[in-house]
């Protein structure tokens, strides 16, 4: 068998289709079929050894699993969710902060800062850092 260097990412996509996984492979304009997720990769990267007479370790082959456009924009809502939850609880964090801090400068006692907010004595503490 001879080897080829393969030198890029060889693109391809499986789509489920009934109960078996349709792998594509459009450069090389072949594909084949996986029974299980697990097993696209694989198959996937056998199929263009086989196409492109090499080892399969010779070829990189990355794989895109089709999704209905439906459900790639409620993931994408849902990541954007995400992002905008975690820079909102990361400025609740800073103003928690000044918060405790400026009580502090008040002369309020952590146990005062502590039973003001309705918090523990020891997160009063955490905050004060």
């Amino acid at each position: 068998m001879t080897t080829a260097n393969v030198s890029a990412v060889i693109e391809a996509t499986a789509t489920l289709r009934g109960k078996e996984w349709a792998i594509d492979i459009p450069e090389l304009g072949t594909g084949g079929q996986a029974s299980t997720v697990r097993q696209i990769d694989e198959i996937a990267t056998e199929v263009a050894a086989l196409w492109l007479h090499c080892s399969p370790g010779d070829v990189d082959v990355n794989v895109t699993l089709q999704v209905p456009d439906e459900s790639r924009a409620v993931w994408k809502s849902a990541q954007e969710l995400c992002e905008l939850a975690r820079v909102a609880a990361s400025e609740a964090s800073v103003l928690r902060k000044q918060a405790v801090q400026a009580l502090r400068e008040q002369g309020f006692t952590l146990a005062a800062v502590a039973r003001a907010f309705d918090i523990s004595p020891q997160r009063a503490h955490q905050l004060t850092r």
